[in-house]
């Protein structure tokens, strides 16, 4: 399969334009690996590769926080939710594995623990499940991650007439937060 091809900075842009070209086919591209892991019986390795792709994309989304304004906080809670969810799997399946090995106890302590670890993950599984059918799946929900992210400042813009709406990407992209933001992602950025 050839590798996909990442979004490229346009350091002549601002972060606000940046952001508004590249995000959408990331989050379109975390929002399909959602869904397929909602598709499938997924093994631990599954869930801790889907749980560093939603880290990844929530400290995106953050980055970028300033050009997009306090709506965006909606959408980081629900990478934060997932990825709490998919943490406490992670350590409850790590903890049996390291407390237990492959054995299965039946009785004692060990029974106990395996038990409670168990249930755990149940539960996790079950909150997570619930989180990604909620934020994940659909075209409704696809269009509250996408299309938000494709204008800056979220829903204010959308209702904005069309003028308004181009002299707000403009001062956006002036504003002091968008600047600094520019600034800092044009020097971490390595030309290739």
């Amino acid at each position: 399969m050839p590798k996909r091809k990442e979004p490229r900075w346009e350091a002549s842009k601002s972060a606000s334009a940046n952001g508004r070209r590249a995000l959408p086919s990331l989050t379109t591209r975390y929002l399909r690996a959602g869904r397929a892991l909602l598709d499938r019986d997924a093994s631990l390795k599954d869930l801790h590769k889907f749980r560093l792709k939603t880290k990844k994309f929530r400290y995106l989304l953050e980055l970028f926080r300033p050009c997009y304004g306090a709506p965006v906080d909606r959408r980081l809670e629900v990478l934060r939710r997932t990825q709490q969810h998919l943490g406490a799997i992670n350590d409850c399946k790590v903890t049996r594995r390291l407390l237990l090995g492959r054995s299965r106890p039946r009785t004692g302590h060990l029974a106990g623990l395996a038990k409670f670890l168990d249930v755990r993950v149940a539960e996790n599984t079950q909150r997570l499940v619930r989180v990604l059918r909620q934020s994940l799946r659909g075209h409704q929900r696809k269009a509250w991650w996408v299309g938000y992210l494709t204008a800056a400042r979220g829903s204010a813009v959308k209702k904005a007439p069309k003028r308004a709406l181009q002299a707000r990407r403009r001062d956006d992209s002036e504003s002091p937060e968008a600047l600094a933001l520019s600034q800092r992602l044009n020097r971490s950025v390595i030309p290739s």
